[in-house]
């Protein structure tokens, strides 16, 4: 961890992106008036990644912090997928998902209804340490989505995948995603 003296090496460049460290750094979407999810510390965005700016995508550890590369490139080549065809033009219908007070966070934040909706990717992190809970996404009084979990923790990410699809969802709908404990 130290400098080797002589081995400096200048590679010109018009911009240098970093991801270091465990806190999304935002500055440039803040610059662009993005608004931020207090406990993601990244942008608010819908399942296809855009944010709360029409035509402004974002990913990986930008978006929130991820437990896997994997998931960092995933998570780009949906934002790029989505920005290109966004870039076809077309109007948004914008549902929020509400977490309840078990879950550390959520994204994606709010759903397009507009959009295909049949395999919608739900990274979250418990708030706390659980032993036996379920995790649920309910949409207008129906469970979307349902998994038992034999423990939650803040520390691991947890990725599922949703089929919003068949539910009939509207701009009046409700979204709510859960972790309840189990009775022991």
């Amino acid at each position: 961890m130290r400098a080797i003296p002589g081995t400096e090496e200048i590679i010109e460049c018009d911009a240098l992106i970093l991801s270091v460290g465990l806190i999304p750094e935002n500055e440039i979407a803040e610059t662009l008036e993005v608004q931020i999810d207090p406990r993601t510390k990244g942008p608010r965005c819908d399942a296809t990644l855009m944010t709360t700016v029409p035509g402004i995508f974002s990913c990986g550890n930008a978006l929130h912090v991820n437990d896997l590369v994997d998931y960092v490139s995933e998570s780009g080549e949906t934002a790029g997928k989505n920005a290109a065809h966004f870039a076809l033009g077309k109007e948004r219908t914008l549902v929020e998902i509400k977490p309840n007070e078990n879950i550390l966070y959520i994204v994606p934040q709010v759903l397009d209804i507009k959009e295909k909706n049949d395999e919608v990717v739900v990274y979250f992190r418990s708030k706390e340490v659980f032993d036996k809970a379920t995790f649920r996404i309910i949409a207008d009084n129906k469970i979307v989505f349902e998994k038992k979990y034999a423990f939650l923790r803040p520390p691991e990410m947890e990725k599922i995948v949703a089929d919003f699809s068949k539910f009939n969802l509207r701009e009046y709908s409700t979204i709510t995603a859960e972790v309840e404990v189990d009775a022991k």
